[in-house]
């Protein structure tokens, strides 16, 4: 009678330990959801803003969104773009790689 208690009391052991384990594993992966970003966090430009800010013609950048070079966000249907992911892609020089095209000369 002793000796199945003392098992009863092992199997209980063992799986509070398994489940110690398990709750410890899951709060080594739990990730803090993100924060809500304010609206004072972030400052988007227009394609316009974009182009005048950086000497482009609009039809440039929209151009630029059309092969995936530049990705907006889209807020009520309007392109925008987050102020240091353009920052970002000047600082990496990639205005550079796509030269401003000059109109001939008449």
């Amino acid at each position: 009678m002793i000796k199945q208690i003392t098992s009863r009391i092992d199997a209980v052991i063992q799986l509070l330990r398994k489940s110690n384990e398990l709750h410890e594993e899951q709060k080594s992966k739990h990730v803090e959801p993100p924060k809500k970003m304010k609206p004072s966090d972030a400052k988007f430009l227009t394609v316009d803003q974009v182009a005048a800010r950086y000497g482009y013609n609009p039809t440039t950048i929209r151009r630029w969104v059309d092969l995936d070079i530049l990705i907006p966000t889209k807020i009520g249907g309007r392109d925008f773009f987050e102020e240091t992911a353009i920052h970002e892609f000047i600082m990496g020089n990639g205005f550079d790689k796509f030269p401003r095209r000059r109109r001939k000369k008449k």
